[in-house]
């Protein structure tokens, strides 16, 4: 569930979408405090924009 560290279940895809927008252009010392707000690992987020991209690669194929 959003807020607690966990490994991201309980996060809707729309949720992990916002956080991973809301984060792109943070500095690191924003990003920890909001890490922390959140109950987020930096690497959960990584996972998040990495699956958003791929979503987005995907989508972008011809076909």
């Amino acid at each position: 569930m959003p807020g607690n560290r966990n490994t991201g279940e309980g996060w809707s895809a729309e949720a992990r979408l916002a956080v991973v927008v809301e984060t792109a252009s943070m500095s690191e010392a924003e990003l920890s405090a909001y890490y922390r707000e959140k109950g987020l690992y930096p690497e959960q987020v990584q996972r998040w924009k990495e699956a958003c991209l791929s979503g987005c690669r995907h989508a972008a194929r011809p076909g």
